[in-house]
């Protein structure tokens, strides 16, 4: 499994990007299917979100910048980063890093979770280059998306 953070979030909402997004890769042996789901977070002035803190912590104290796929995070609770039993969006699109293959289906939770502004602060504190690492929306290009389940946290559209 890879796992991906974004500030602010690539997938938009009623046309606007929410402050995080955790997203969780999955793929088989010769890397031909792929699915990722992703969780998106609103930032509020709110205590630490427990369950991110192996994540940022070990983002952040790495002394040497390392890309996502060649750091290796232990004791990771999926249970607390990912609700199996919220409603999603599912389409098929691409990756949003290079080489942007076609190749995944995409599985958007629709439960907003919370992180802290400190934590969205410090995430984007800790990336090199530029004030976000986030591809731009692209066009739908004829993509179908489809709810699962109820839109708890977002809206449809």
């Amino acid at each position: 499994m890879q796992v991906r953070a974004h500030v602010p979030g690539e997938h938009v909402v009623s046309g606007e990007s929410l402050a995080f997004e955790m997203q969780y890769f999955f793929q088989n042996e010769d890397e031909t299917l792929r699915a990722a789901i992703s969780t998106l977070y609103n930032a509020f002035n709110v205590h630490n979100f427990t369950a991110l803190n192996p994540l940022w912590f070990s983002r952040l104290n790495e002394t040497t910048r390392l890309r996502a796929d060649e750091r290796t995070i232990e004791n990771i609770q999926l249970n607390s980063l990912i609700d199996l039993n919220s409603g999603y969006f599912q389409y098929t699109g691409s990756d949003t890093i290079p080489p942007c293959a076609e190749n995944v289906e995409w599985f958007i939770q629709t439960n907003l979770f919370s992180a802290s502004l400190d934590q969205v602060s410090a995430f984007r504190k800790s990336i090199v280059g530029y004030p976000g690492n986030r591809r731009p929306p692209q066009p739908l290009n004829g993509r179908v998306i489809t709810l699962y389940g109820e839109a708890e946290g977002l809206g449809e559209g």
